[in-house]
């Protein structure tokens, strides 16, 4: 069994042998909660072969699957907990089955995409569809505590939160009373909260004793997302001493233009995976995450764009196969050491259009840079080293196929011209 901790300097995990581990989660919501055993065996087969290491999913019922086929796992009925033992003894399989796999389980506690204060008009809804606050503090202390008594053996990462705007203070101390609770006999549980699209909420919770890893949802906007190439992400890390990760960046789904797509994909993970020290990446795309089984089928309580095929037509997509490829790349190299380097653009066109925001890292002595560029153009870069030193290829991210890079040198600054109007990576290593 796969069983991560933190590293010394507590910017990325590391295994059961000290070996740094990069996290690739794949988002599988509904993946426990509505597949077979045998398509959950399927499954888990085809993401442990391909690389994945880690599985994001939901063990209860919430938005987007209010019943599940296996039954409520957790219910608060006349201000009591109710639990459906046949619903928790196949969760406990499906996670059993992750582990057996090689993955790591991430399962989202309490799923709490919902505003504060609460507006009437949606608590109904929230109270329907939502394993949620609406939940009494007390039902909530009590059904967590039962999850990390059951799980604890999985050595899972918690999400104690999914998908919630956590900005409010009343919300937000409520929360940390039942985490706190929750998590007081588990020093070394590694735990933090998905948030809701485009909201920091790390500096909020960074001082709790159970929150140990910083998270964001970077959201699902194809093109510019300030939020992530500029925003707390790409600075705060410098105070926040934990591995910083997008747990959902922008999701693949079905769409007329699936090369566009698929480039908003990578641009959000390299964005991610770049803009803080290297610790790992989420992905998701609708098939596999909504665990669609028909052609043109939605989303449960999703609008129409959260339409598309069959999960199982997804499992090799042009989205995963970028991701397994930023994989290979990173981790053939000292990724550990990288750290943002945006002072080494002599240039940042994503100021002036922010699809074309570039994203650097750098080993501390510079002896390894690292830069994906997402839009057309040349890039010019300010390296201290003699030309003659160093190495300097393009790396296709669609495939891993290396280019050696052309440049021109400019005084103390390089100027690489891209194979073409693509994106592209360049890696620029010290000859030794």
């Amino acid at each position: 069994m796969r069983k991560l901790s933190l590293s010394q300097n507590r910017r990325h995990f590391i295994d059961e042998n000290g070996m740094p581990h990069f996290f690739l989660a794949d988002t599988a919501w509904n993946g426990p909660l509505k597949a077979s055993e045998s398509e959950w065996d399927e499954y888990l087969s085809l993401r442990a072969a391909q690389g994945f290491t880690a599985i994001q999913f939901v063990p209860t019922q919430w938005r987007g699957c209010t019943q599940p086929p296996l039954g409520k796992a957790y219910e608060e009925i006349d201000g009591s907990v109710v639990r459906d033992e046949a619903a928790l003894n196949a969760m406990d399989s499906r996670i059993q089955k992750i582990v057996d796999h090689g993955l790591v389980p991430v399962p989202v506690m309490f799923w709490l995409n919902n505003l504060e204060p609460f507006h009437q008009a949606e608590h109904e809804f929230m109270r329907d569809t939502c394993c949620n606050p609406l939940f009494s503090e007390s039902a909530m202390v009590e059904i967590g505590k039962d999850m990390l008594h059951r799980w604890r053996k999985f050595s899972p990462i918690w999400l104690f939160g999914g998908d919630g705007d956590y900005r409010g203070q009343e919300f937000t101390r409520l929360l940390k009373r039942v985490a706190n609770e929750i998590f007081e006999n588990e020093p070394n549980a590694l735990a933090s909260i998905h948030p809701g699209g485009g909201f920091w909420h790390n500096d909020s919770f960074a001082e709790e004793p159970w929150f140990n890893v910083a998270m964001i949802q970077s959201g699902h906007r194809e093109g510019p997302c300030p939020f992530l190439t500029s925003g707390p992400y790409t600075s705060r890390w410098r105070d926040l001493e934990m591995p910083f990760l997008n747990t959902e960046p922008y999701y693949e789904r079905m769409q007329t233009d699936q090369e566009s797509n698929t480039l908003g994909v990578r641009r959000a993970a390299y964005w991610s995976v770049l803009g803080a020290p290297v610790s790992g990446i989420a992905f998701g795309t609708t098939s596999v995450w909504a665990w669609l089984r028909k052609q043109d089928e939605q989303a449960e309580n999703h609008s129409e764009e959260w339409t598309s095929g069959p999960w199982l037509e997804w499992m090799e997509s042009e989205g995963t196969r970028s991701l397994l490829v930023l994989k290979q790349i990173i981790t053939s190299l000292p990724w550990t050491e990288l750290r943002p380097a945006d002072h080494l653009l002599a240039n940042q066109p994503g100021y002036e259009n922010g699809e074309d925001f570039i994203k650097a890292a750098a080993t501390e002595d510079e002896s390894l840079v690292v830069v994906y560029k997402p839009g057309p153009g040349c890039l010019s870069l300010l390296l201290h080293r003699d030309a003659d030193s160093l190495c300097c290829v393009w790396i296709d991210p669609r495939t891993g196929s290396e280019i050696p890079a052309k440049r021109e040198n400019r005084s103390d600054i390089q100027q690489f011209t891209p194979p073409d109007d693509q994106d592209w990576l360049l890696v620029v290593s010290s000859v030794s």
